[in-house]
């Protein structure tokens, strides 16, 4: 869905100018929101309101069964959490269902 990695894009482009992270801080950020986009999109999701908490307890669970560590797995649902608060500010999401989400322990 176009508009779902366009927001991404928008979100990370935002990263670079306000935040001033790093180069390889922001490329993380935005191969978490793409793995995270991607999900959505499989999960037929036509906009970043459609994603609920089941679906954010879901993601972590997918990328465990897909063998990443708990330490990457964080550091993806911190991406996740931080995207969805953009999206709020810029009334694109109601909530963020990754609030209060965890990794799997490893």
């Amino acid at each position: 869905m176009v508009e779902l990695i366009e927001s991404v894009n928008r979100f990370t482009r935002t990263l670079e100018r306000e935040r001033r992270l790093s180069t390889n801080t922001i490329r993380s950020y935005h191969r978490d929101l793409v793995r995270l986009e991607k999900f959505a999109v499989d999960c037929c999701l036509g906009n970043w309101c459609d994603l609920t908490s089941k679906h954010a307890r879901a993601f972590p669970a997918r990328l465990h069964q897909q063998g990443l560590s708990g330490k990457s797995i964080q550091r993806m649902l911190s991406s996740c959490r931080s995207f969805f608060e953009y999206l709020q500010k810029n009334s694109e999401a109601r909530v963020n269902p990754f609030i209060g989400i965890a990794a799997p322990k490893s």
